[in-house]
């Protein structure tokens, strides 16, 4: 796997104290450390590691508790903390090189000596470089004009923005690379604009709650910009210090292409006065609403699923949606006596699909629940077909759920295509329904509609739209 960094160091476990005026204890142990593209930090060090107090190699002492251990590397004389170093093997022989090897999933990389007080660490702000947002922040700031004779850039800092959260304070910050201050001469120029979110709570925050925060940042960018393009490695600053360290932790290394402006569905300058709440909206409604959104954006991790499981996922994921915002609308309470249908309706305030079968227990069909959130979104369906194709996703989930796939096991290709299609068409609608219960309004909404093609084409594919919205040239490639 690639490295991001390789480097010799010094390395100690991080209890062992360091004397004044010194960059390391007297027994620090020499090695190599590395971190993967995914983020696992690994050490490989030349001899072992002082085993509480003992000379006892850890890959002798069976203890596997996570331990810290603190160096600093040769090159430019950084300082790396591993913060759950778990044995990874070694070596241990009596004629000849004993040495350990160490494992862990967080560690932190800075220019600056680490505190040397010894509790857990608490952090006070995190902050993430959107590398590869360029385009849906919409940068362009630099102005650049040029004759035969001569060529003028330009750049004005934009403005900043801030976001004063319940409990934080989210910033979007703007920055310019280049030349340094002042007038001089050169024969290359350089110039990039980026973009830097931080985010800074009033209580201190430990490592996992910070993992959390960047995991809700992420799921957020796969909705506003529909690619899951990994954002950079965050800067983390600890609480009582105004140092900053790269916080590398295990992830997925996967990550799609950075996204292009005429595929995002949204954009900052759309969002830019209700980003903020639009944060905050999804922080509390990605806790309350649980599997009804994250069944969603495991879909979206890069990885391949049957057909089958994409499908019931995404079903699965809409109805825990429907359950979620009927309770959370205090709408589900059942009378004493025999539920029927129309008391489902006034339960979603939305008309339901007449249905043979009763509700059970006062509880909409996946039918109806299906049906009254696709209604509610500000498309122009096609008469009928939200119903319509409502009751085909419900019946196909019975197929998969009671008899594991095609109910007559017989043109099994056909029905893996039809779930395709019917897959594609949820996880636009899906979206949709996710980005309006966040907050983004619905001519924000419309206009991705409008804009996007493979949006439409999945739509109309399975009877939702009308043909035309393709094109003229397009019609046969709906009804293949």
């Amino acid at each position: 796997m690639k490295k991001i960094v390789e480097d010799r160091g010094y390395f100690w476990w991080r209890e062992q104290p360091v004397p004044d005026d010194c960059y390391a204890p007297d027994d620090c142990v020499t090695g190599v450390f590395s971190i993967d593209e995914n983020g696992s930090a690994h050490l490989e060090l030349d001899a072992y590691m002082p085993n509480n107090g003992s000379r006892t190699p850890a890959v002798l002492s069976g203890q596997q508790d996570a331990r810290s251990i603190q160096g600093i590397l040769k090159e430019g004389n950084r300082r790396v903390l591993l913060l759950d170093a778990v044995s990874n093997g070694g070596t241990f022989n009596t004629g000849g090189i004993s040495y350990d090897r160490f494992s862990a999933t967080n560690c932190l990389v800075g220019s600056a000596e680490f505190p040397r007080r010894k509790r857990s660490l608490q952090f006070n702000s995190l902050a993430v470089d959107l590398i590869g947002y360029e385009e849906w922040l919409r940068l362009g700031s630099i102005y650049i004009s040029r004759t035969k004779s001569k060529i003028v850039a330009k750049h004005s800092k934009p403005k900043d923005h801030s976001y004063r959260l319940s409990d934080a304070t989210l910033a979007v910050r703007h920055f310019i690379s280049g030349p340094y201050l002042g007038k001089h001469r050169r024969h290359d120029l350089s110039l990039r604009e980026s973009v830097t979110l931080k985010f800074r709570p009033k209580q201190s925050m430990s490592l996992e709650q910070v993992r959390s925060e960047l995991h809700y940042l992420q799921d957020l960018f796969v909705l506003l910009t529909d690619t899951h393009h990994l954002l950079d490695w965050p800067t983390v600053s600890l609480s009582g210090s105004k140092e900053q360290y790269t916080l590398y932790f295990l992830r997925g290394a996967h990550s799609s292409e950075p996204p292009s402006w005429q595929d995002c569905p949204t954009n900052f300058v759309l969002l830019r006065a209700t980003f903020g709440e639009i944060f905050a909206t999804w922080r509390a409604k990605r806790e309350r609403f649980g599997a009804g959104f994250y069944s969603y954006l495991g879909t979206r991790r890069g990885m391949a699923l049957y057909a089958e499981n994409r499908f019931a996922n995404l079903v699965w994921g809409l109805e825990a949606f429907h359950r979620t915002k009927q309770s959370d609308a205090k709408t589900s309470a059942t009378s004493a006596g025999q539920p029927t249908v129309a008391k489902a309706e006034q339960r979603t305030n939305i008309p339901l699909p007449e249905v043979k079968r009763k509700p059970r227990n006062g509880e909409p069909s996946l039918r109806q629940r299906l049906h009254a959130i696709f209604h509610d979104l500000p498309l122009d369906f096609r008469d009928n077909s939200v119903d319509n194709f409502s009751k085909e996703c419900a019946d196909r989930r019975n197929d998969i759920f009671h008899f594991g796939g095609e109910r007559k096991q017989d043109g099994r290709m056909d029905f893996i295509l039809e779930l395709d299609r019917k897959s594609d068409a949820l996880t636009y609608l899906y979206h949709l329904v996710i980005l309006r219960e966040i907050g983004v309004d619905d001519d924000t909404i419309r206009r991705w509609v409008r804009s996007s093609f493979r949006l439409r084409h999945a739509l109309a594919n399975v009877g939702l739209l009308r043909k035309d919205v393709l094109g003229p040239s397009a019609s046969n490639i709906v009804d293949a």
